[in-house]
C-alpha cells in the first residue's frame, strides 16, 4: 500500500556555470542562474512527497568548462540512498 507521506529526496550535484534547473511532472522545483565552483553543488537537488503514480524528473544544466558525468542519488523515507550515474 502506498503512504501519500512518502518523501523523495533527489541528490543531484552538477556543474551548471550556464545555469540549470530541476523539473519534476512540468513543476519547475528548483533552478539556478549559474554555479561557478571547483566542485559539483548541489542546487538542483531537493525533497518532495509525491502522490502514487508515475513520475517525470527532467534536469538540465550547462557548464562552460566542465561537462561531464555525475552521479545522481535518490531516497525514499530514509538516508539510504541509491546511486545513479547519468551523462
Amino acid at each position: 500500500m502506498f503512504d501519500p507521506n512518502t518523501e523523495y529526496k533527489f541528490d543531484i550535484p552538477v556543474n551548471s556555470g550556464h545555469g540549470g534547473i530541476a523539473i519534476l511532472d512540468g513543476e519547475i522545483i528548483t533552478q539556478t542562474n549559474g554555479i561557478y565552483d571547483s566542485q559539483p553543488s548541489s542546487e538542483l537537488s531537493f525533497t518532495k512527497t509525491l502522490m502514487d503514480g508515475n513520475h517525470m524528473l527532467e534536469v538540465y544544466a550547462a557548464s562552460p568548462c566542465c561537462d561531464k558525468s555525475t552521479t545522481w542519488r535518490f531516497a525514499v523515507n530514509t538516508t539510504n540512498h541509491v546511486n545513479r550515474t547519468v551523462w
